[in-house]
């Protein structure tokens, strides 16, 4: 879903829904960390350490924008109404505008509406528009990378150590980080991807992920990950990029065979997808 924002005289309303429940999206408006991360949408940036939170019914709160000029612009808000995790109301002394924020729980996410009243004349314009549409879209994306962030997190507490160890592997691949991949193996470590070709040994197996043939990191997603004795097998799916063939997808089974706290051996099933 993208922002819908509509300009009516005097009045602003914008509308967007995003993927964190009320508590986190709540904690979004009220942290200066994540006001940093997001309050300047696409059109300008946030210097983190202006920005100050009096969170009580008229504290304030401030921050100093940057636009692409260059030039700075401070802004100051004084709280009206705040009731957690549901609706936070405030004025801008400067101009007048009156501000609420509302969020509504919709499904496992929240519905966010900014309502802006009082608007001078000369922000009742398309720039203002798409300035409050920006904002909304860049607090999607920040609460979005939180609730990933602690998903990961509770997934990983959930695991056993050689599980964490394989999920290092794949984010290892994900980020083309190969020192660390490489960091994961025994200096005898086996790979043999079936139906393709075997490498044996730290060097040959350094070579073959730094395979010149392909490019970019790969999109790994993993369906399932299954323990046995000293096996940890995961499934999922793939894309990556060939430099003559371009993108491909495909589907993949990868068994991690584990001497102590090191991956041995990694038996790789690759099937291409269409």
């Amino acid at each position: 879903m993208t922002t819908r924002a509509t300009l009516t005289g005097d009045e602003l309303i914008a509308t967007r829904y995003v993927d964190a429940g009320p508590t986190l999206v709540w904690t979004a408006f009220t942290t200066p960390e994540h006001l940093a991360a997001f309050w300047g949408g696409d059109h300008a940036t946030i210097r983190s350490d202006s920005v100050a939170v009096d969170l009580r019914v008229g504290g304030a709160f401030q921050l100093e924008t940057v636009g692409a000029d260059g030039c700075s612009y401070p802004l100051r808000f004084r709280y009206e109404v705040i009731d957690p995790p549901r609706l936070l109301v405030f004025t801008a002394p400067d101009s007048g505008i009156l501000t609420e924020v509302r969020l509504e729980p919709t499904g496992t996410g929240t519905t966010v509406v900014i309502h802006q009243r009082r608007l001078p004349p000369d922000l009742q314009t398309e720039q203002a528009r798409g300035g409050l549409t920006g904002i909304l879209e860049r607090l999607a994306v920040v609460v979005a990378g939180s609730t990933a962030d602690r998903r990961r997190s509770e997934k990983e507490q959930a695991m056993t150590d050689r599980q964490q160890t394989v999920h290092r592997y794949m984010e290892g691949f994900r980020r083309s980080d190969h020192a660390a991949i490489l960091a994961l193996l025994t200096e005898d470590v086996v790979w043999h991807i079936h139906g393709a070709r075997t490498t044996r040994g730290k060097a040959e197996f350094a070579g073959e992920i730094e395979n010149p043939a392909f490019e970019g990191s790969p999109v790994l997603e993993v369906d399932r990950t299954i323990e046995a004795g000293d096996v940890v097998v995961v499934t999922g799916v793939g894309q990556g990029r060939h430099r003559e063939a371009g993108s491909f997808r495909f589907a993949f089974n990868d068994l991690f065979t584990f001497r102590g706290g090191l991956i041995a051996q990694v038996d790789s099933y690759v099937v291409p997808l269409g």
